[in-house]
């Protein structure tokens, strides 16, 4: 009996050093950093699975820097402006802000909201926002929204460019599982637009996208559609529209030129 008890205790003392073959992944802690105001946020921001802490406001000065895998911000009382972040989506519940990407800096805030876009999953977006055409984009689109995103609008966005023929403001292409939900509007340029032809500047343009949700915001004076669903294959599929204000637009509310 007494070898018995000797070899049970051995064996879970064994247990008990072992590491477990699999191990969940929210149950892996990542190392906390926080970032020093005297370095530039690139060369801190290096390391993948890492929690990095923003407590001072750091100037990307004009570059474009990717947030290693795995890795979350986490703001506590700073910013990160003047640039643009990518990367994978970040692993977190914490819903994000435009300002704490610089938003509301400068009159231009396309750097800002974009950022969040990029990698945050919840965006939520409070304030008026000013945003410019991006002749990058395809229909010179403000903003990109990938996949897995989900906009909580109940501020303001106003487009600022009144000489395109062609825009939008927010394009979700190729993408899915997107929301753009809220009590906020976006405001186009039909009162101030320069020029006579053209009728394809669009509040929300959803390009070759499944699971796509629009509802509560308001869109109005736009050069073209409120909201435009393209035709192109592979069509849109599961795009919901619901209890939206669509009004004074050049052209119409909604534009559904295919779809499934």
């Amino acid at each position: 009996m007494r070898r018995f008890l000797l070899i049970m205790m051995s064996l879970a003392l064994l247990c008990g050093v072992t590491k477990p073959e699999y191990a969940h992944a929210d149950s892996l802690r990542r190392k906390e950093v926080v970032l020093k105001k005297c370095k530039s946020f690139a060369k801190q921001v290096t390391k993948e699975n890492t929690t990095y802490i923003i407590k001072h406001d750091f100037n990307l000065k004009g570059k474009i820097i990717t947030i290693p895998k795995g890795s979350v911000l986490i703001f506590d009382g700073g910013s990160v402006y003047g640039g643009i972040l990518k990367g994978e989506k970040m692993p977190s519940n914490n819903v994000y802000t435009p300002e704490m990407f610089g938003a509301d800096r400068t009159r231009k805030d396309n750097d800002a909201l974009q950022s969040a876009l990029n990698i945050c999953n919840h965006i939520q977006m409070d304030g008026n926002y000013k945003v410019f055409a991006n002749s990058k984009n395809r229909d010179n689109a403000c903003l990109l929204v990938p996949s897995n995103t989900n906009i909580e609008l109940n501020g303001v966005i106003y487009y600022e460019t009144p000489t395109l023929e062609s825009y939008c403001i927010f394009m979700v292409y190729g993408a899915s599982d997107v929301s753009i939900s809220g009590t906020g509007k976006l405001i186009g340029d039909k009162s101030f637009h320069n020029g006579t032809t053209g009728e394809w500047g669009h509040g929300i343009s959803v390009y070759h996208s499944k699971n796509v949700l629009v509802e509560g915001v308001e869109c109005s004076n736009l050069w073209g559609d409120a909201i435009y669903m393209y035709y192109g294959s592979p069509v849109c599929e599961n795009v919901k529209i619901r209890n939206v204000f669509l009004h004074d637009c050049r052209r119409q509310g909604v534009s559904v030129t295919g779809g499934r």
